[in-house]
């Protein structure tokens, strides 16, 4: 991950590839199942090969593939809570699964989320007022990358 490589299964090569070589930008958003929280955002930096890394190991990995982290912070879900991706039926955007693309300007409003202060709504003791901070911390595996073509 630090090293700027990545991999997906290979239901979602194709799809990546055929975006990397149709659009200027390929945005892959990454969220870890289960956590509530959109954990950052990536640009493909190169189409993907067929050469696997020792990085990922798991046999269910295609080839690795270059990208560059823009993003790799956290952020919750709600604030994307008003977006809605109309190339999956409507739905909101963190409702998706591993490879689902999103209709550009959603993407583009999506990514503006991360530019935005993060309110935290657990108060501390003692606190009458929510704190506004932004949540860190790299994403630790790859559950739910978006491409944003």
């Amino acid at each position: 991950m630090s090293q700027g490589i990545w991999a997906t299964t290979p239901s979602n090569e194709k799809k990546l590839n055929k975006a990397f070589k149709d659009c200027q930008n390929v945005y892959l958003v990454f969220s870890v199942q289960g956590s509530g929280h959109f954990q950052g955002y990536a640009r493909m930096a190169s189409s993907i090969s067929k050469d696997k890394v020792p990085e990922f190991s798991s046999a269910s990995l295609g080839g690795a593939f270059q990208i560059e982290w823009i993003k790799r912070m956290s952020i919750p879900f709600q604030a994307a809570h008003h977006l809605l991706n109309p190339w999956n039926e409507n739905k909101k955007v963190q409702i998706s699964r591993d490879g689902q693309e999103i209709e550009p300007q959603v993407g583009e409003q999506l990514l503006k989320a991360w530019d935005r202060p993060v309110t935290i709504l657990n108060r501390s003791p003692g606190s009458s007022r929510p704190s506004s901070r932004p949540s860190s911390g790299p994403p630790s595996k790859n559950i739910l990358p978006t491409g944003v073509a």
